[in-house]
């Protein structure tokens, strides 16, 4: 089961209605076992996949988004390893499926995709790099 908790001074403490409802349905000192992720940030999301279009948009070595979508990727390491039939190690794009990753790990994604496009760019200063996506993503 999913819910969602929000971190108070008091501790954590169902965010939601549902998560109301599953809390009361355990009992007192009963010991649950817990997965804990952050929700990605939509706002975030956008402003990944803006960093991806703007960069697209000023390289020329691509005609496929999806194909230099998948290159950035690899660069900036969100990779699975893959050893072929013939011993060759290649490595496939991992997912950024909105459901695949939590916040903390897509932050990390993120940081590295910008250093990845800031390159691609030019040697573009992350921080310029930055205010620009926040334009090109609104």
């Amino acid at each position: 089961m999913d819910i969602f908790l929000t971190r108070t001074l008091a501790g954590l403490v169902p965010a939601d209605e549902a998560a109301k409802q599953a809390v009361r349905r355990w009992k007192m000192g009963e010991t649950l076992k817990c997965s804990v992720r952050k929700p990605r940030d939509y706002k975030n999301h956008r402003r990944y996949f803006g960093l991806l279009n703007l960069t697209f948009a000023n390289q020329d070595k691509y005609t496929s988004f999806e194909h230099f979508r998948k290159a950035v990727q690899i660069a900036a390491g969100h990779v699975d390893e893959l050893i072929t039939l013939d011993g060759e190690i290649t490595f496939m794009p991992k997912s950024i499926a909105y459901d695949a990753l939590d916040e903390m790990e897509f932050s990390k994604v993120f940081g590295e995709t910008m250093t990845v496009c800031a390159k691609i760019l030019g040697d573009l200063d992350l921080d310029e790099l930055r205010v620009e996506v926040e334009r090109y993503a609104a």
